[in-house]
């Protein structure tokens, strides 16, 4: 628009530049006066389009900063959208967990150590499935031994992908949970979408609950 009308003005002033060139090379030094008065109007056009230069490269700065800003700006209001939308994700995500939760006859064991001990194994809609050890900590071995009744003020979560207490079968269900401690199960923490981890079963986690 306004950068469009600017190049306008300009190519009509190079084009009554080039036909003053040219008259003036078709009257050569025979007509003295004429070629004063072309050279004259040259001179003026050459100052207009010097001056028209300016107008427009303070224009181009002007609509980069505008374009910039303009960018900014939708950048700013989309990522706001982004970050509402996770946020109904992750809501709409709990209550899901919330209601497979009542409606699942879910139950969880140690195996592979003693009573106290073992791999965490959690029983989903009838098939035994593992914990992923990445970002298990503490907290979660608490909740763990919660889930199973047992004391949980010394709880130890074991982890490092060294499957301490052997490698399980079957699905893993959790990873990266964050459990604060206080939960009262492992399906009120947060953590990736239900049974689709990026894990193995050589990072199965397993607790010592005391």
């Amino acid at each position: 628009t306004g950068l469009l009308a600017l190049k306008a003005r300009i190519d009509n002033m190079a084009q009554s530049i080039r036909y003053l060139t040219l008259s003036l090379h078709s009257h050569g030094i025979q007509d003295e006066e004429t070629n004063k008065t072309i050279y004259r109007e040259f001179e003026h056009l050459n100052a207009k389009l010097l001056s028209e230069n300016q107008v427009l490269h303070e224009e181009i700065q002007n609509l980069t900063y505008i374009e910039s800003a303009e960018i900014h700006r939708i950048e700013v209001v989309q990522q706001t959208k982004l970050t509402t939308l996770g946020s109904e994700i992750a809501t709409q995500i709990t209550k899901l967990n919330n209601t497979i939760l009542r409606l699942s006859d879910y139950k969880i064991r140690l195996v592979g150590g003693d009573s106290n001990s073992g791999r965490v194994e959690v029983l989903y809609f009838g098939q035994w499935g593992t914990v992923c050890d990445d970002r298990f900590d503490n907290n979660d071995a608490k909740v763990v031994c919660r889930m199973l009744g047992k004391a949980t003020t010394n709880a130890v979560a074991y982890g490092s992908n060294l499957a301490h207490f052997g490698r399980g079968t079957g699905p893993i269900y959790f990873q990266n949970l964050e459990c604060t401690g206080s939960e009262p199960n492992l399906f009120s923490c947060p953590h990736n979408v239900l049974g689709y981890q990026n894990c193995h079963h050589h990072e199965d986690a397993g607790v010592h609950c005391g």
